[in-house]
């Protein structure tokens, strides 16, 4: 009797491992200050002189963009995309970074290595993803287009984002982002089209003209998740981790 009493709690516990393992194919790196991003981008031989220069610069340059807070309607704005941004989805479970990073390349070279090739480069684990601070040199170093950093929560707000991502579509390239799911559909047809809450990459492909909503390029490929779709500044600030732009 004890030994059927058991079965059903060890089914119950398998099956939660699988969700959570499921759950995250990104490692969210711990928060830093601008002051220690400055040191380890001088510490990193790996960047040129000009590279850390850069790199410093615009980690440290002041917001200049400020988005106008109201309350739109996505209909009634226009929207303002990378033009044949490339879909790649994620092959395993815990690929989104390498998804990703197929994505931004091949957008902005018109070539990229296999998603096999990047996640050994990103040193992806296959049971628990990709750690995302990883991608900074991984971009930087394969491409000349947009000089990448990250930006923290502790550094930035909605405005921060938000200029952060325009300046970055301005420079006809993707922002990365390093999210956890908070919100799904509203009404208006935005937002995440989740119900669940988990670590997660994407990258942003375009925004409306009001800079109200950004289109995200999702690596999940399933039925019930479109390759993009729109979402609110504001759903994206609520449980963001970290990005790249």
């Amino acid at each position: 009797m004890k030994k059927l009493q058991v079965l059903p709690l060890l089914l119950l516990v398998l099956f939660t491992c699988i969700i959570s393992v499921y759950a995250d194919g990104v490692i969210p790196p711990a928060p830093k200050t601008i002051e220690e991003q400055i040191q380890d981008i001088e510490n990193d031989n790996s960047y040129t002189k000009q590279q850390k220069q850069t790199m410093i610069n615009k980690i440290k340059a002041p917001i200049t963009f400020h988005k106008s807070m109201g309350n739109y309607s996505l209909s009634s704005v226009s929207t303002i995309n990378l033009n044949n941004f490339s879909y790649y989805y994620q092959q395993s479970t815990y690929w989104c970074v390498p998804a990703c990073m197929k994505m931004t390349i091949q957008y902005i070279n018109g070539a990229s290595n296999s998603k096999q090739t990047i996640a050994n480069d990103l040193g992806t684990s296959s049971s628990s993803g990709t750690q995302f601070e990883n991608v900074i040199p991984y971009l930087n170093n394969r491409q000349n287009r947009n000089t990448y950093v990250l930006r923290y929560p502790e550094t930035f707000s909605e405005s921060t984002l938000t200029s952060d991502f325009v300046t970055t579509l301005s420079n006809n390239s993707p922002s990365v982002i390093c999210t956890k799911f908070d919100r799904s559909i509203h009404s208006n047809g935005t937002g995440y089209p989740y119900t669940q809450s988990y670590y997660h990459s994407l990258c942003v492909t375009g925004r409306s003209s009001d800079n109200a909503y950004f289109r995200l390029h999702d690596p999940v490929h399933n039925s019930s998740i479109p390759a993009s779709y729109i979402v609110p500044s504001s759903d994206i600030m609520l449980k963001i981790s970290c990005y790249a732009y």
